[in-house]
């Protein structure tokens, strides 16, 4: 089976039954959630040598904003903070597939996918909307995500000591250079922003914001 038809058979199966619930297709396979507090992704992955697809989700809360408008910087780019894969039991980080190998396979997968959203994935999605969910959930190798994340939901200790080890692997580019040059040029604002969280460097925090137009001007740790 060709990807386009894939898509097709997919957009016209999922994609109608998500529309029905809020969702809006952003491109095919991929459907987007918008609420007060953030937005809900579904998107399908295919994998054309094993020909079976998976589901990632996520939700991505309105308030970790100042972090995802960061992924062009960070060493770990927007992704799927939490999950991101769809089992028939559980949200895993451990890829689940489901055949795609002819139509009568693929009708089977996504009545099942239907199934599995409905009684795991967008349960899991709407508690999400808990700050202290969503922290339990995120990936705590996304440092930076990680870190906002717990500050969010009240564990400053663990956000300190998260930013603390993206402000170490920063500074490693400073110390290992001998110059400023090469983060001025690549990662500006991730520095001001994770050294204005701690209250850190404000010598530099000054120069980088000048040379990249960025101020944080939100939150610090307390």
């Amino acid at each position: 089976m060709r990807l386009d038809d894939l898509y097709a058979a997919v957009d016209a199966t999922l994609g109608g039954w998500l529309a029905a619930l809020g969702f809006e297709q952003a491109r095919s396979g991929e459907y987007i959630r918008l609420d007060d507090g953030g937005r809900d992704r579904i998107m399908i992955d295919p994998d054309g040598r094993r020909r079976e697809i998976a589901v990632m989700l996520s939700y991505y809360p309105d308030a970790m904003l100042p972090v995802f408008e960061l992924a062009n910087e960070a060493p770990e780019d927007q992704g799927f903070p939490c999950g991101p894969y769809l089992t028939p039991k559980v949200v895993s980080r451990r890829r689940r597939g489901w055949s795609y190998a002819d139509l009568g396979r693929l009708t089977r997968s996504l009545g099942e996918i239907e199934a599995a959203l409905k009684e795991v994935g967008l349960p899991w999605l709407k508690a999400l909307r808990d700050p202290q969910r969503f922290a339990a959930e995120v990936d705590k190798n996304a440092v930076l995500p990680a870190a906002l994340a717990l500050e969010l939901a009240g564990d400053f200790a663990g956000a300190r000591r998260l930013y603390q080890e993206m402000y170490r692997r920063l500074r490693g580019i400073i110390d290992t250079e001998g110059t400023d040059e090469s983060l001025l040029r690549e990662m500006p604002r991730l520095f001001v922003f994770v050294c204005s969280k701690l209250g850190i460097e404000p010598e530099r925090v000054d120069r980088f914001s000048r040379r990249s137009g960025y101020t944080y001007d939100g939150p610090r740790l307390p």
